[in-house]
């Protein structure tokens, strides 16, 4: 199954009206600081030894709340893995027929990857044990216990339908709050590391409107079923189903990139400023399948994978998994992007090229500090450095480009024109053309880089 475009849609043009989830659940380290209805953050202190549901008003609480109690997910074990993917599937079964009819979807349209899941080395075992700990709970709920010649295919089910479609929500700063299931509007949407367009999450409390978000916004795109795709229901059959909460983390998907009528509409899955083998991977243990998209099937590679590899091995800590593990990412993402904003004010200000391009240069190159956690041999400083293909650092250098030119003019104007001077003000030049010439190409083949919800 695919979504493609019912219509021409432009770069920057929203594709979806916000979309509700199906079902959805916070992280365990986020159940005692967020709202568990809209995912906002709680006005007051958080209590870190609390399990269970929080709610920041009235309409959150009666929209949430008997879900939550009603799902037996207050009957999982407290210290139960992938708590929140069981927590969301408990949700979702409320909503399901009480019967599995079919393994591979179900009414709400969505495929479960059934018999691809529970033959998987990775995740067979997972998928079982937590199958097992939602029935247990479901039966204690009843003041039941679970027998052994219990049958668990639902629970499998729903977990499986929760493993392959849900995403992982996530707030401003790119922490992740949770996990959410969405209806086929875009649970459909395949993957590209080539994409043509590109989500954002909308948390925010009810009756609040947030920045970009735009309720009267069409849903621009329709679903697109093959032969071959084995037990999905047709588009009349998704068109019945199932209604999801009237609050919670809405998701909205924008183009960014030109898409014709009738073409695929594709996101992506993972960093796509990791090389192929990395994302390959990535893709493999999380959602079971090899991307066979342009980028990673074309020969020789890009000129983005190609760099990126060279990048990779020349800097390991740019590996995202490293960055993942990072506790201060967020910290030192704030403080280098706060530093090259004034910078680029200064330079648009003061009008000092030759300042501006010290300080860019010396921040690209060298990273920024951020102080760690104390230990015994006192605090520790960490160095954090861009991704030269980071969005913040593709516009530092498009402010170097514009700063190297007017250097040159500067040099040529007010400097005495001997052979040297006029050498410094051409390689100065040179500089500013080379980052132009990048900037452009990134523009024109590397767009989903560089492309902004």
């Amino acid at each position: 199954m695919e979504m493609r475009a019912k219509q021409d849609i432009e770069i920057g043009d929203d594709i979806t009206p916000p979309l509700l989830p199906l079902s959805f659940s916070l992280h365990d380290s986020f159940l005692s600081s967020h709202c568990s209805s809209c995912f906002s953050p709680l006005s007051f202190p958080p209590s870190p030894h609390h399990y269970g549901s929080l709610y920041c008003s009235a309409p959150c609480s009666s929209s949430h709340s008997p879900i939550s109690s009603s799902s037996a997910e207050s009957f999982l074990p407290l210290t139960c893995p992938l708590s929140s993917d069981l927590r969301t599937a408990l949700r979702l079964l409320l909503s399901l027929p009480s019967t599995c009819p079919h393994l591979h979807r179900f009414t709400n349209g969505l495929l479960t990857n059934y018999l691809k899941l529970t033959s998987s080395p990775e995740f067979a075992a997972q998928i079982r044990q937590g199958a097992i700990a939602m029935a247990a709970a479901r039966k204690l709920r009843k003041g039941l216990s679970l027998d052994q010649s219990d049958d668990v295919l639902l629970e499998e089910a729903v977990l499986c339908l929760v493993v392959t479609n849900a995403v992982e929500v996530q707030d401003e700063s790119g922490r992740s709050l949770g996990i959410a299931v969405y209806d086929p509007s875009f649970s459909w949407i395949n993957h590209s590391c080539s994409p043509n367009a590109c989500y954002r999450f909308i948390v925010s409390p009810p009756n609040a409107t947030s920045f970009g978000e735009d309720s009267a916004s069409a849903l621009r795109i329709v679903p697109s079923v093959s032969e071959e795709n084995f037990g999905v229901c047709s588009c009349s059959e998704y068109n019945k189903g199932t209604e999801g909460y009237k609050y919670g983390p809405k998701i909205m998907v924008r183009s960014i990139k030109r898409i014709k009528k009738g073409e695929e509409v594709c996101v992506s899955y993972t960093d796509l400023l990791q090389p192929k083998a990395m994302r390959q991977s990535y893709l493999w243990f999380n959602h079971q399948f090899t991307c066979s998209c342009s980028r990673c099937t074309v020969f020789p590679s890009t000129f983005v994978d190609h760099a990126l590899e060279e990048i990779l091995a020349s800097n390991p800590s740019f590996s995202s998994a490293g960055l993942d593990l990072n506790l201060y990412r967020d910290e030192a993402n704030k403080k280098l992007s706060h530093y090259v904003d004034e910078t680029n004010t200064e330079f648009l200000s003061v009008g000092d090229p030759e300042s501006c391009c010290k300080k860019l240069e010396s921040v690209l190159e060298g990273g920024f500090h951020v102080e760690q956690l104390e230990s015994e041999d006192g605090k520790s400083r960490l160095n954090c450095k861009f991704h030269p293909f980071n969005h913040i650092a593709l516009n530092s250098y498009m402010t170097l480009a514009s700063a190297y030119r007017i250097r040159s003019s500067d040099f040529l104007a007010f400097q005495s024109k001997t052979d040297e001077s006029q050498l410094k003000a051409f390689e100065m030049s040179r500089i500013s053309a080379g980052g132009g010439i990048f900037i452009n190409h990134c523009w024109k083949f590397c767009l989903e880089l560089i492309g902004v919800a």
